[in-house]
């Protein structure tokens, strides 16, 4: 990525995976997903800020609310966090943010009804740390 990216923008872009709402936008939802993903995935050092701030924005949501209403924010997350895994190496700031993204991938989950209808459904909380757990 040959632009910079200022701390706001990973900060809005984080935002969009947790706003709630009846519907999510998922043109805005998609860009800001694709803008994190990209600024955060590689391997530089002006990408490992960008780790930590978005890391940062994204555990500020853990004492609001550790549930996510829309499957499109769920898979976005999953994106995000598995994008930050991919760009982490071994300097010091990145293991730190390594071990938050784990401990975030446990943190944030979205319910799916499993099996049975009506009051038969059982329902079943999915966390990120499922999705990446092979990265």
């Amino acid at each position: 990525m040959d632009e910079i990216v200022d701390r706001e923008a990973l900060e809005a872009g984080v935002e969009e995976l947790f706003t709630r709402g009846k519907t999510v936008d998922s043109k805005k939802l998609g860009a800001s997903v694709q803008i994190l993903v990209k600024a955060v995935g590689e391997k530089s050092v002006r990408a490992r800020s960008y780790r930590a701030s978005t890391c940062y924005a994204i555990n500020q949501h853990r004492g609001r609310n550790t549930k996510i209403y829309h499957e499109e924010q769920f898979e976005g997350l999953c994106q995000v966090l598995d994008s930050l895994l991919t760009g982490c190496d071994r300097e010091s700031a990145d293991v730190a943010s390594a071990k938050m993204i784990m401990m975030l991938a446990q943190t944030f989950y979205i319910t799916r009804e499993t099996g049975g209808e009506g009051s038969e459904a059982k329902v079943k909380r999915s966390y990120p740390n499922e999705k990446i757990c092979n990265h």
